[in-house]
């Protein structure tokens, strides 16, 4: 697509003209994409969504590799049990991960939700979303991101004291001159953690769910798109629909700025390349239809999630569930907290998943018991380096 506005200038701050780029270029293109008059025009095209954006994730094995996983430790608690454990993504690349699971009885399966990971590592938080999934007969698997936790990438920047080791500094901004950006090298991990779900006897392979926040919240996103395989999503603050109003703009009705944190993208896990020609953000979220997708936005947390778009995200998704007759499977709803899974929206989310992945209840919120997780160190994966398989990258 060629630029359709005017020119640059050297008068006009550079942020303002790519600004200005994004509201002409997403005006041009989203009138060529109205809602789709019928549900197999909207599958015929979300075919080749899903075509077009596993392209964009970059280079990837043609074969899936072994998972290999090795279950480093299991710890029974009353009601519910927790292991630490790694599997291998891609050769010598292992992701660590903790699993949540239900206390079942002999012979009997669960559902399992895939938990997300964001940009800070609070293992606090996740072991929250764990013990309380599983505490509800769910398993829950949540992994860390590459460069981050377990996986962290130290490296040395001149002029600088301290070591750098999360995924959005060098590290990931050189994995796209490889060709495998970020974004594709962690969306492709999190379709192997399903696939290691699916190997568990005790979970049902057919009930998976994602969910996550913040960055976590955006690449659920990014997992509707790239995996059919998910049957209920929960995103929290960071669903790419959120970011429709990065840019007061008075584009109506062709307003759906790309899903970009194209500008002011905090992290290269988070920038899809050439995502501005890709997809709205609303059809990047309407794609989980027919699937259940809940989208959870909070209060006061800046640009990543202002709640009064929630309206809109509503007005612009619920059309396309509707294609399906399954409007009851989208929900969004705002969480009176900041920017966080807090637990009014943890209580939301388990009671969403409890509907769609268990025909339990009628998805109202399920109330959190206390919790007490355990010490970081007891669910380290690698609790040592020498505990690192011999060919870890």
């Amino acid at each position: 697509m060629t630029w359709p506005g005017p020119a640059f200038s050297t008068e006009i701050p550079i942020d303002r003209q790519v600004e200005m780029f994004l509201r002409t270029a997403q005006a041009v293109d989203a009138l060529q994409h109205p809602l789709p008059r019928s549900k197999r025009e909207w599958e015929q095209r979300k075919t080749i969504l899903r075509t077009r954006f596993l392209a964009r994730l970059g280079d990837r094995p043609a074969t899936p590799c072994p998972l290999k996983p090795v279950i480093v430790k299991r710890i029974e608690q009353p009601d519910y049990i927790v292991e630490a454990l790694y599997f291998q993504s891609q050769p010598g690349l292992y992701v660590t991960a903790t699993l949540h699971l239900p206390k079942l009885k002999a012979g009997q399966r669960c559902a399992a939700v895939l938990s997300l990971p964001g940009h800070q590592e609070i293992p606090w938080d996740y072991q929250v979303r764990g013990i309380d999934l599983a505490r509800n007969g769910i398993a829950c698997l949540a992994v860390d991101a590459f460069g981050s936790g377990q996986r962290s990438v130290a490296i040395q920047i001149p002029g600088q004291q301290q070591l750098v080791d999360k995924h959005e500094a060098r590290p990931g901004i050189a994995l796209a001159a490889l060709g495998t950006p970020l974004m594709g090298l962690e969306v492709y991990d999190h379709m192997r953690a399903l696939d290691y779900l699916q190997t568990r006897p005790e979970i049902d392979p057919h009930r998976l769910g994602v969910m996550g926040v913040s960055g976590g919240g955006s690449h659920t996103g990014w997992m509707i798109a790239a995996d059919p395989r998910v049957r209920a999503a929960v995103s929290v603050a960071g669903a790419p629909s959120v970011r429709e109003d990065q840019f007061e703009t008075s584009l109506q009705p062709a307003d759906d700025l790309r899903l970009p944190n194209l500008i002011a993208n905090v992290c290269a896990c988070d920038t899809l390349p050439d995502g501005i020609h890709w997809a709205t953000a609303t059809e990047n979220l309407a794609m989980a239809a027919p699937n259940a997708l809940m989208v959870i936005l909070c209060t006061d947390g800046g640009w990543l999630d202002p709640h009064p778009t929630a309206t809109r995200i509503a007005e612009r998704v619920r059309p396309y569930y509707a294609l399906y007759g399954a409007t009851d499977k989208f929900q969004c709803v705002v969480d009176p907290n900041p920017h966080s899974f807090s637990q009014w929206g943890r209580e939301h989310a388990v009671g969403f998943f409890k509907r769609w992945l268990l025909g339990e209840g009628d998805g109202s919120p399920v109330s959190e018991k206390k919790i007490e997780p355990l010490p970081r160190e007891q669910l380290l994966a690698f609790p040592t380096a020498d505990k690192r398989p011999a060919d870890d990258l």
